[in-house]
């Protein structure tokens, strides 16, 4: 019994960290909510997801709510609203944070796949029960 425990534990942490992984959040996803485009990047093995597109393509739309007076004037687009997360399991990430630009406000986070093309990351202040989940679906431009 303990060696199929241990060679099972093997198998499950041999995937952490593995590029395939790692590789299958990257991309553009549309937030069903709002249908802001993230585009999730993979920089120093952390996960970082930026704004690409918001409806209406409004691009001198700015980050006024930021509790930084300094970075209320930063455009919208290119905005770095999800960082830090790393890979502990196969489609699974925690660890990170997540930023809010319609209030100023960030969260921890964690996200998964629940399919290829179906993103859920979860903000949250504490633990995860106490929190707001989002889901994203895989973009394909036209």
């Amino acid at each position: 019994m303990k060696k199929i425990f241990f060679a099972l534990a093997a198998l499950s942490f041999s995937s952490i960290g593995d590029a395939s992984t790692q590789d299958s959040i990257k991309g553009l996803w549309i937030l069903e909510q709002d249908h802001t485009i993230i585009e999730m990047k993979i920089n120093n093995d952390l996960v970082e997801g930026t704004i690409y597109r918001r409806p209406g393509n409004r691009v001198d739309e700015i980050d006024k709510y930021n509790p930084a007076p300094e970075l209320r004037t930063q455009n919208i687009i290119g905005l770095k609203v999800l960082k830090n997360l790393r890979n502990i399991r196969k489609d699974h990430w925690k660890g990170g944070d997540v930023y809010d630009p319609d209030s100023g406000s960030t969260y921890s986070a964690q996200a998964r796949l629940k399919d290829p093309d179906t993103l859920v990351i979860r903000g949250y202040i504490g633990i995860p029960l106490f929190g707001r989940t989002a889901i994203l679906k895989r973009y394909h431009q036209p």
